[in-house]
């Protein structure tokens, strides 16, 4: 079988034709710094980036998220602390004024330092963090 000579310059043709569209692609991935120009250089790997890019946005929104939950539960634990002295020292009051010894002018007194106890849970209570009451409702 006889190969003629412009079948043997086609095929010359052909490969330095294919070989700079390759060198096309190198040069442009040198030029932009990124190894595939489109998402059919190789749409396997670039769909893993786009993953991966994806992944990092949500890993970047969930720290951001996370700062004001923090602050929200330090300041919530606070609060709660603040609230469970004053319960405990309304408790230890009115253990104290049970007993048979105290007279009705000490038991008055008693009842109005619970009830200032009282006013200090339902004022910590109300405490807003960013705006949003942290205990009394969003």
């Amino acid at each position: 079988m006889r190969v003629t000579t412009a079948a043997i310059f086609g095929s010359i043709q052909k490969n330095l034709q294919d070989l700079a569209g390759e060198l096309q692609k190198v040069n442009a991935s040198i030029a932009s710094g990124q190894k595939y120009q489109n998402i059919s250089d190789n749409p396997v790997e670039v769909g893993a980036l786009l993953g991966l890019n994806r992944e990092a946005r949500q890993a970047s929104q969930f720290e951001r998220n996370l700062e004001p939950a923090q602050e929200w539960l330090r300041v919530t634990e606070a609060t709660l602390s603040t609230i469970n002295d004053l319960v405990t020292a309304s408790a230890a009051v009115a253990a104290q004024m049970a007993s048979g010894t105290y007279n009705a002018a000490q038991r008055q007194a008693a009842a109005q330092q619970i009830q200032g106890y009282l006013e200090e849970v339902m004022q910590t209570g109300n405490t807003k963090i960013n705006g949003h009451y942290i205990l009394s409702g969003y």
